[in-house]
């Protein structure tokens, strides 16, 4: 038996674990690192005193294991700010804090991890102006009507409450436009602009006024009958022929396609006929509020499904199959024989009719007497007519109900 004294037995150890590790009897786990790879916004601020910045910082996980961090915004040395953030290897996470700048002056901000410092930036604090414009009188104010075609126009009076001269802008919104007026103004005085806007579609609409400082609003505008106009629209309402098509191996297929516009505006579109998800004809069209037009389309014809569509609307799809021309030949051929046996005996049958027609005639002529020769007959008739106009003129109600 051999023995081993202690230091030889440590260092059996050392290398037993070595081996071990190595032949991955051992799992050492792999670090986490914490890297900023970005800053929002990534420039020098500029800010006055008591206005705060948000700012953020997008941080990622760039080693081998999972880990936890502690993410630090830095300004001049100091942290004031901080989020400990856990991230899988690869995941990166956004971290966001508001900046509450110190008083006047010039200072250097940036963020921090354990393992990486982002670039640094200047923050500079400027002394605050004391310029507040405050509304003092709309015209017209609060919720009002407004002719169609009419522009909208608003008259503003502010005032500079503050205890310096400043400027600032006068804007009137209206739903998701607007319209703004610069103005600068002594401290203590006030004046009066107008804020003209375009005339807006009927409909019905939020509008207010603001300034820096001041908002007067929300109010209602309501425009002509307050419906708003119809968009406009193609939609396609015929297509001739339609259905399921058969054509001869080598013709195009054509049809017309009749589109409309029932919206209460202009607009352009194009027309397009498509056989297997291939586009055929492509006509570009424009229609006034409320027109229609016709457009000839062709297209290669293949064996698949055909359709016509516009941007807005889509008519089909249906069954396109190309037939061989002989197999075409032959199906004129007999359509043509069809056609003649169908006129032949038309003809028989007609001729036999007109006889029947003839003969009937004749036993009519005799055997005809005068209505007004049976007493009452006369009346009868006019009652039987009574009867079927009024029956006649109530389904007619019926049916415009």
């Amino acid at each position: 038996m051999t023995v081993i004294d202690g230091r030889r037995g440590v260092a059996v150890a050392i290398v037993l674990l070595t081996l071990a590790v190595a032949a991955g009897g051992v799992a050492a786990d792999e670090p986490a690192e914490f890297e900023v790879v970005d800053v929002q916004p990534d420039a020098d601020l500029t800010v006055e005193e008591g206005e705060t910045v948000p700012v953020g910082a997008f941080v990622e996980n760039a080693g081998e294991g999972a880990g936890v961090d502690v993410v630090e915004l830095v300004v001049d040395g100091d942290v004031v700010a901080s989020e400990e953030v856990a991230l899988d290897p690869g995941e990166r996470e956004v971290v966001s804090v508001d900046l509450e700048p110190p008083s006047e002056g010039s200072y250097e901000w940036r963020f921090e991890t354990a393992d990486d410092v982002s670039e640094s930036y200047v923050l500079t604090v400027e002394e605050a102006d004391d310029v507040r414009f405050e509304i003092v009188d709309v015209t017209p104010e609060g919720d009002h009507s407004l002719e169609t075609g009419d522009p909208v126009d608003v008259e503003v009076t502010v005032e500079n409450v503050g205890s310096e001269a400043g400027a600032d802008d006068v804007e009137v919104v209206l739903g998701p436009s607007g319209d703004r007026e610069p103005v600068e103004l002594d401290a203590g005085d006030r004046t009066t602009v107008t804020v003209t806007l375009p005339a807006p579609p009927d409909g019905e609409y939020d509008w207010g006024v603001l300034t820096d400082d001041d908002v007067a609003g929300p109010w209602t505008l309501t425009v002509g009958d307050g419906e708003p106009d119809e968009p406009a629209e193609f939609k396609i309402v015929d297509v001739t022929p339609d259905g399921d098509r058969t054509v001869a191996d080598g013709e195009p297929l054509e049809v017309e396609a009749t589109v409309a516009n029932p919206g209460d505006e202009a607009t352009t579109d194009e027309v397009v006929l498509a056989v297997d998800g291939a586009v055929g004809d492509v006509e570009p069209l424009e229609l006034g509020a409320g027109e229609r037009e016709v457009v000839r389309l062709s297209a290669d014809a293949v064996d698949g499904e055909w359709l016509v569509a516009t941007s807005r609307d889509v008519v089909g799809p249906w069954q396109l199959t190309v037939e061989d021309a002989d197999d075409a030949d032959a199906d004129d051929a007999d359509d043509a024989d069809d056609e003649d046996a169908d006129a032949d005996s038309d003809g028989a049958d007609d001729a036999d009719a007109d006889d029947a027609d003839d003969a009937d005639a004749d036993d009519a002529d005799e055997d005809a007497i005068d209505a007004d020769e049976l007493p009452g007959f006369g009346a009868l008739v006019a009652l039987l007519a009574v009867l079927f106009v009024g029956s006649a003129t109530a389904r007619w109600a019926r049916l415009s109900e």
